[in-house]
């Protein structure tokens, strides 16, 4: 009985200590207000703030900021840093690189290693920005890879 109530106690003490190491504070502007939340709190719409040396807590689309570059090859593994660009800038290059006659479609596209997309799960190398929330938790990018990894692990299982 005593060893059962001791496994009991520390199976509680290591959900606690789970459970606190999946906390993260992300920096959002919430209704106009800059605040800082945690992660599991973070909706569509928010406009998450990015910092250096951040691991990208959703999906996003870059919106303003400067010299923000991402390391993404955990998620897309691409292992050049991928500049990020404002939306607004990021349709005008690939506009004026059509107009030129490249292929924007191609790899090796003028601009193949310059967007506006904000993967989760990608790390922050250097800039400051802001970018829109798109997706969160299983809906995002790493989410989505989460899933299926459990579901793969799951599968095997059985």
């Amino acid at each position: 009985m005593v060893g059962s109530l001791n496994d009991w106690q520390k199976e509680r003490q290591f959900r606690i200590l789970n459970n606190k190491k999946e906390e993260r504070g992300v920096k959002v502007i919430r209704f106009g207000i800059e605040r800082v939340i945690d992660v599991k709190e973070l909706l569509v719409g928010n406009i998450a703030l990015l910092e250096p040396g951040e691991i990208i807590p959703c999906d996003g689309i870059f919106v303003s900021g400067h010299n923000v570059k991402c390391d993404e090859s955990g998620a897309t593994e691409e292992s050049e840093a991928i500049k990020k660009v404002a939306y607004d800038d990021c349709i005008m290059l690939w506009e004026q690189a059509k107009r030129e006659g490249a292929d924007v479609h191609a790899f090796d596209a003028p601009n193949a290693h310059t967007d506006c997309f904000m993967v989760s799960g990608a790390k922050g190398l250097e800039g400051y920005g802001k970018d829109i929330v798109i997706a969160v938790g299983q809906k995002s990018f790493n989410g989505r890879i989460m899933m299926g990894t459990s579901l793969v692990t799951v599968s095997l299982v059985d």
